[in-house]
C-alpha cells in the first residue's frame, strides 16, 4: 500500500457510525468495542487512532496504559475487509506506538494478547516473550431457556442443598481491597503476577483494581482470612448480537470456580433482556477449563458456544 493512501488521526465520537459499519461481522457479532466506544475515546488512560483512506475510515486501534502508565495494552485492532492482507494493520500499530511515545513517555513496554497460535513464534522472534495464558470458554442463554435458568438462579441463591459444602462469595468494593491486595493471594493464583479484566492483562495492584472498580466491574471474593483464597471480576455489556456477560476466575480449587460461577449466573440472570445472553469465562489456570465447562453445561444447564475466534489466549510482552 504506498505511504501516501493512507492518512492517521485520533477517533472521535462523531466517528463511531463509521467504525461500527466498518467492524461489521467482528467476532461473530460478539464484537465488544460498539458498547465500549464512547468511553474508550473519553477515557485519559487511553488513545484511540483511526486510518483513513480516500476520507473514509479503513482500520482502527488503540492503546489503553495500565500498570502506573509504564505498559500499553494493544486494543481493539480491526482493518476494514476491503483493505485487510495490504499491511494496514502494521502501519497502524506502528503509528500507535509513535503516539503512546509521543503522549505517555513514562510508558516504555506493549503488551498484547494473541488469540492465533500461528502468530507466537513471529512474536517471540521479534524480542516479546510470553507472561502468561489466558483461556477462555463461552456458553450461551437463549430467551426461549431464560425461565429454568432464573428458577436455577432462585434456587441457587437460596443455597438450596444441592450445594451445601461451597464457599461463601460477596461483593467487594473499595474499602474492602486490603483482603485481595496481599503477596500470598498473588503468588497462590496468579502467573508472573497478572490478573485479566476481560481479556486484559494487568498487573496485581491496586491501580488496576480500582480502575477495574470504577469502570463497572463486579469485583467477588471469598472470606477468608486474613487474606482471600480466590478473586473474580464480572462485567455485562451488550454486544451486536445481544448481551455478553464476561468472568475472570482467579481461582486455584474446584469448590471457589463453583461459587465464584454461581454468584455471577445470579448476576447474569437479572440481566432484563429479551436477546440472547452470553457467558464468557476467563480462567487464570489452563486446568481449570474442563470443571468450569462441565458445570456450566451440567449444573447451570447452559449451551456451551464456540467462540468465532481462539478459546486459548496468550499474552506477551516486549519493550515499546
Amino acid at each position: 500500500m504506498p505511504q501516501d493512501c493512507l492518512t492517521f488521526r485520533l477517533a472521535t465520537h462523531d466517528d463511531y457510525d463509521e467504525v461500527v459499519r466498518m467492524s461489521e461481522g467482528v467476532y461473530g457479532g460478539l464484537d465488544y468495542l460498539p458498547s465500549h466506544y464512547h468511553n474508550f475515546i473519553d477515557d485519559p488512560h487511553r488513545i484511540v487512532v483511526v486510518a483513513e483512506m480516500d476520507c473514509e475510515i479503513v482500520g482502527l486501534s488503540s492503546a489503553f496504559i495500565v500498570d502506573g502508565g509504564e505498559v500499553y495494552i494493544e486494543k481493539a485492532l480491526r482493518v476494514a475487509e476491503s483493505c485487510r492482507g495490504l499491511g494496514l494493520s502494521r502501519r497502524l500499530t506502528d503509528h500507535v506506538d509513535r503516539m503512546v511515545r509521543a503522549h505517555f513517555p513514562a510508558v516504555h513496554r506493549k503488551r498484547k494478547l494473541i488469540v492465533d497460535s500461528g502468530k507466537v513464534e513471529s512474536l517471540k522472534k521479534k524480542g516479546m516473550e510470553v507472561l502468561c495464558h489466558l483461556p477462555t470458554t463461552s456458553f450461551v442463554d437463549e430467551p426461549h431457556t431464560r425461565d429454568s435458568l432464573r428458577a436455577c438462579a432462585i434456587r441457587t441463591a437460596n443455597n438450596l442443598p444441592e450445594f451445601p459444602t461451597l464457599p461463601e462469595i460477596h461483593r467487594l468494593h473499595e474499602d474492602d481491597l486490603h483482603s485481595v491486595l496481599h503477596p500470598e493471594v498473588s503468588r497462590n493464583l496468579l502467573t508472573n503476577e497478572l490478573m485479566s479484566g476481560r481479556w486484559d492483562a494487568l498487573n496485581f495492584c491496586e491501580e488496576n483494581f480500582l480502575y477495574l472498580l470504577n469502570n463497572g466491574y463486579s469485583l467477588f471474593a471469598d472470606d477468608t482470612k486474613p487474606f482471600v483464597e480466590s478473586f473474580s471480576f464480572g462485567k455485562s455489556f451488550r454486544v451486536p448480537s445481544g448481551l455478553q456477560y464476561f468472568v475472570d476466575l482467579h481461582v486455584s480449587e474446584e469448590m471457589y470456580m463453583k461459587a465464584h460461577l454461581l454468584k455471577h449466573f445470579v448476576e447474569m440472570c437479572k440481566c432484563d433482556t429479551q436477546l440472547p445472553v452470553y457467558l464468557t469465562v476467563s480462567v487464570s489456570r489452563g486446568d481449570m477449563v474442563g470443571a468450569v465447562e462441565t458445570f456450566c453445561s451440567e449444573v447451570l444447564s447452559l449451551r456451551q458456544f464456540d467462540l468465532p475466534h481462539a478459546s486459548v489466549g496468550v499474552v506477551v510482552e516486549g519493550e515499546l
